[in-house]
């Protein structure tokens, strides 16, 4: 069983809901904060924690907690998101998902070394470990205001991990923007490994992001964070439709009688780069905050 931290809505007036549904106030490092006078602190956010099991998404996880508190946030259509936030944030979420992660990356490198592709990439493809690892610790080092019954102090150690977050996040992107074009000459055993590297890495991208900024917000660096955050959406938003296009382009041809091993092998994973493509889950992870 996982602790998890909720907004505690009952406790919140009807009025601050209201503002908080129409864009006049907004939720950062876990206060209420006026949008219109300069980011002024409206209210100290009480959170409720609760305990559930593990969930195969974060959707799913939303779901089996849904009660008191989450009917309350429903009225104003921020049931799921409300929750959503603190369960990243509170669980070991991403850390699950790193052994996944990495035998994906082991699967890779091994492709590029016998495609004898450019050494640049295998330099970008380690960075990938290094990436999500910089997650990982930066969601630890949030994660302590939650299960701390004292105030911790750690600034100084989360602003070294956002420094390197930032330059990890832009090499990994571009990694992944080329080994999409790429795979395209790989036979069809290693554009399977290639499309597993993407969807598994993708998936994950949003909460990633989604921690990063909250790390500024901790920092008390709002207006940093929501430039990070919008920033990492256009990124986000510009990697998936090429990936959209590009395994639409391949399904294409399939459909006009272009069979070939590779087109098996896109066969095989559209549902899942379908899921990826259009998953709520990392839609709300990109737009929400807590």
């Amino acid at each position: 069983m996982d602790d998890l931290y909720v907004i505690d809505w009952s406790s919140l007036s009807n009025d601050l809901i209201k503002k908080i549904k129409t864009g006049e106030v907004i939720i950062r490092n876990g206060v209420a904060r006026d949008v219109l006078d300069n980011y002024k602190i409206v209210k100290h956010i009480p959170f409720q924690k609760i305990s559930v099991g593990n969930g195969q998404d974060l959707i799913s996880i939303a779901k089996q907690i849904q009660g008191g508190q989450a009917l309350i946030a429903g009225s104003i259509g921020l049931s799921s998101v409300a929750i959503i936030g603190a369960v990243v944030i509170s669980t070991m979420y991403i850390c699950k998902k790193l052994d996944k992660i990495q035998k994906s990356i082991n699967n890779l490198q091994k492709v590029v070394k016998q495609e004898f592709l450019s050494q640049n990439l295998v330099y970008y493809l380690e960075k990938t470990t290094a990436y999500f690892g910089a997650v990982e610790s930066t969601r630890e080092l949030i994660a302590m205001r939650y299960h701390s019954n004292n105030d911790v102090d750690n600034n100084d150690i989360l602003i070294i991990k956002l420094s390197s977050l930032s330059d990890l996040r832009n090499q990994y992107l571009f990694f992944l923007d080329n080994i999409i074009h790429i795979s395209d000459n790989f036979s069809p055993e290693h554009k399977e490994i290639v499309i597993d590297y993407i969807n598994v890495t993708l998936n994950l991208v949003p909460k990633a992001f989604f921690i990063e900024s909250q790390g500024y917000y901790q920092l008390e660096k709002i207006e940093f964070g929501d430039f990070i955050k919008k920033e990492s959406q256009k990124k986000y938003e510009m990697i998936i439709n090429k990936y959209k296009e590009w395994a639409n382009r391949e399904y294409r041809a399939i459909i006009a009688g272009e069979h070939n091993e590779n087109s098996i092998v896109l066969q095989k994973k559209m549902p899942e780069i379908k899921s990826i493509v259009n998953s709520e889950e990392n839609r709300i992870m990109l737009e929400y905050s807590i």
